[in-house]
């Protein structure tokens, strides 16, 4: 549509300059936020304010708009677009309103740039076997530029309870991608079951993946909903195993503070015309705020 054509007009504009970008000794953006941004691998249970029958909604969505993402691209997901809605934005879908809940939720007490912070988001729905490769989050689209560029904080969100856990490792990768990134991964990792309305944060330079190797770690059947008591995802009886299972469905969220990723781009309306709209406002999907953090 006419949206999508100057949207890459004007990317294609944007790529003939090179960038001017500062870094701390982090690697984060300089400058960055002010405030005590939360860095510390993070679980919260029941953090999506919907009933089942609302979540499956919200899954149909994602599947909409993995959908979407694969047709225009025609490649596989690792070389798909993301999406970008402004912290000065409105959201004009369902999708896009849970973006921005999370966005305020971890930017709780944050001073930052509105006109260039926002939630970078995209979705992912993948058989029980499927996986999801060992990857940096970053800013890709300024790897021409020969420098690593990664969102103060990456997120997942479950919508299903089925498909290989999420393992995050304590590694970050050198500021130049030119650069050997091999070496330990770090003393420790962080393991992630999906369970419907789960939602995890860590430090958004950490390098993680999903896989279905790790399914037997957790004995067999989805996580059930979350009940609030933190038990371990080790007590699912085989007996909730159905013949049918749910994709893995996931909703992922970068937080990004001053900087907005180069070739993230705005949900067209041709694919948001598809989705449940956002909810009128006081209605909110995320109850995250609410929520105490739970073991991983």
């Amino acid at each position: 549509d006419s949206e999508s054509d100057a949207s890459s007009d004007a990317n294609s504009d944007a790529s003939s300059e090179a960038p001017e970008i500062g870094l701390d000794q982090h690697g984060r953006v300089h400058p960055g936020p002010e405030g005590p941004v939360n860095y510390a691998f993070r679980a919260f249970d029941r953090c999506v304010a919907l009933d089942e029958a609302g979540r499956n909604a919200l899954a149909s969505d994602c599947l909409a708009v993995f959908t979407a993402r694969q047709a225009e691209d025609e490649e596989t997901y690792s070389a798909g677009e993301t999406y970008f809605l402004g912290a000065d934005e409105t959201p004009g879908s369902a999708l896009e309103q849970l973006a921005m809940d999370i966005f305020k939720f971890h930017a709780q007490g944050i001073t930052f740039d509105p006109a260039r912070s926002g939630a970078e988001w995209w979705t992912l729905v993948l058989d029980e076997e499927s996986d999801v490769a060992f990857h940096w989050d970053k800013d890709y689209g300024l790897e021409e530029y020969g420098v690593n560029v990664f969102p103060h904080l990456s997120t997942v969100t479950y919508l299903t309870g089925t498909g290989g856990a999420t393992m995050v490792l304590p590694k970050t990768a050198p500021p130049l991608p030119s650069e050997d990134i091999s070496g330990p991964t770090g003393l420790f990792a962080f393991c992630s079951r999906p369970k419907p309305g789960k939602h995890i944060s860590f430090d958004g330079r950490f390098l993680h993946f999903a896989s279905s190797d790790l399914l037997d770690m957790f004995g067999s059947g989805p996580a059930p909903a979350g009940d609030g008591t933190g038990a371990s995802a080790a007590t699912v009886e085989a007996s909730a195993v159905t013949a049918a299972q749910p994709p893995r469905t996931t909703f992922l969220v970068n937080i990004w503070f001053n900087h907005r990723p180069r070739d993230a781009v705005a949900l067209p309306n041709s694919v948001r015309a598809k989705l449940a709209p956002a909810r009128p406002a006081g209605a909110a999907l995320w109850t995250g705020a609410m929520m105490t953090p739970q073991a991983p």
